[in-house]
């Protein structure tokens, strides 16, 4: 069987994963997700990523871009919110994907699993309109959870797992240094948010649970 070309975006997300294995950042003590010092370095992480959520989140709700040098600049495709354009997004999404199910590949675009197109198409697509807002402001939720650092350890972990489904549904773009990230922030979540709302939202509510107990 003749081995089919490595698309240039996987080669990418190969060359990304071989620099990541390559950092002490996966095999440092366990002291870097936990040791207020290392507040500065998630803060940097943790703004990075809720930048990426925000605006996305915030283009699809307005129709707005508030990207840098690009700010209040109409996004392409207009809003998703109050209009056909999310349902329409979404149901060519979800096309594009079974397209690329088993039996059906498509050059240059992963493989998606046969469960998950069934799932997308018998479950995604007929509410497509609804699957829309869930995206939109979910992603402008974990944005902002990400940037105030408010429940920090959430908004990551919510933020992967969207990420996830859009890697199962075969969109790679930077969705894979974003799970990764995200997963990094996840585990450091004790400090990830110390520089935010965390700081002092997380010990008011541990005083709140032990008062249930």
């Amino acid at each position: 069987m003749a081995h089919r070309p490595i698309s240039a975006q996987r080669k990418q997300d190969l060359a990304f994963l071989r620099v990541l294995l390559a950092t002490p950042i996966l095999w440092l003590p366990g002291a870097l997700y936990s040791d207020r010092r290392t507040a500065g370095f998630w803060l940097a992480v943790r703004l990075y990523l809720g930048y990426v959520w925000f605006t996305s989140g915030w283009e699809k709700l307005t129709g707005h871009s508030l990207k840098l040098g690009g700010c209040e600049r109409p996004a392409t495709g207009g809003a998703w919110i109050g209009s056909t354009r999310g349902r329409v997004a979404v149901e060519r999404f979800v096309d594009a994907a079974v397209a690329c199910a088993p039996g059906c590949k498509s050059d240059g675009h992963p493989a998606v699993p046969g469960w998950y197109a069934a799932f997308l198409k018998r479950a995604v697509r007929p509410r497509a309109a609804g699957f829309a807002a869930v995206v939109a402001w979910g992603e402008l939720l974990v944005g902002a959870g990400l940037l105030f650092g408010a429940l920090t350890g959430a908004a990551a972990f919510f933020g992967v797992l969207m990420n996830v489904c859009f890697l199962l549904a075969g969109a790679r773009r930077s969705n894979l240094k974003l799970v990764v990230l995200g997963a990094l922030v996840m585990r450091a979540h004790r400090v990830a948010g110390y520089y935010g709302v965390d700081r002092s939202m997380l010990p008011t509510l541990q005083m709140i649970r032990g008062g249930f107990r």
